[in-house]
């Protein structure tokens, strides 16, 4: 029942339904509360990141925290869940405009990650996405595009050029490019963005509306 609840809970936070989904994780929560089980830290994780996707950080960084707790009463300091949640707590904190603590948070998960994984395991370009992220809101454009592209790199290696989280790097290093007025630059790369956002998703996804307003600001500052 448990793992019916989650699955349905994580198709309903792909399609947006954000509501629904914590609704259903929640009662997922209850059962493994009532078994007692360390595997209510894994319930506890994907509210938070439910509530991240809602714009709500200061929600999900409460839900991490709790989550890291668990994760360290039953695991080992070295175990690549610990390092998951340290890098999910960093987006919050990133978002509360709390940077330096964030970024301590990532290189920590690195740390964790480089003991245990391979270098081009996703995990890597999770945290390397997260650290860029942090750099961008820093408006450290030069090192943001450092991280950028060693995520972009495992995630080309892992699935192809033509995934979405590949499109994802390629919009955030051409809205760093953005930042230090390399238009050019930031414009080929928006296409290429559009180009697999397009075959991934269709013509009418909101990544696709957001990758055509920031490419549209950087042929304005362009000219300017």
């Amino acid at each position: 029942m448990r793992a019916f609840l989650e699955n349905k809970a994580n198709c309903y936070e792909k399609k947006g339904f954000y509501n629904a989904s914590i609704e259903l994780h929640e009662k997922a929560l209850a059962i493994r509360t009532k078994l007692n089980s360390p595997l209510a830290a894994n319930s506890y994780n994907n509210m938070g990141n439910i509530y991240q996707s809602k714009g709500d950080f200061d929600r999900a960084l409460i839900f991490h925290q709790k989550t890291l707790a668990i994760r360290r009463d039953n695991l080992d300091s070295l175990h690549p869940d610990i390092a998951s949640s340290y890098a999910n707590m960093a987006i919050s904190l990133c978002s509360l405009k709390e940077i330096d603590e964030a970024i301590k948070l990532v290189e920590k998960s690195l740390s964790i990650k480089t003991a245990n994984l391979d270098s081009i395991h996703l995990d890597f370009a999770f945290s390397y996405g997260v650290l860029g992220d942090c750099y961008f809101d820093k408006k450290e454009f030069e090192r943001a595009i450092v991280e950028y592209k060693k995520a972009q790199r495992i995630l080309t290696k892992v699935y192809s050029e033509e995934h979405q989280d590949a499109a994802s790097m390629l919009y955030n290093t051409a809205n760093c490019y953005v930042g230090l007025k390399r238009n050019e630059e930031a414009i080929d790369l928006y296409h290429q963005a559009i180009a697999i956002q397009t075959k991934v998703y269709g013509d009418k996804h909101p990544d696709l509306a957001s990758t055509y307003n920031n490419l549209a600001f950087a042929h304005y500052q362009k000219m300017k």
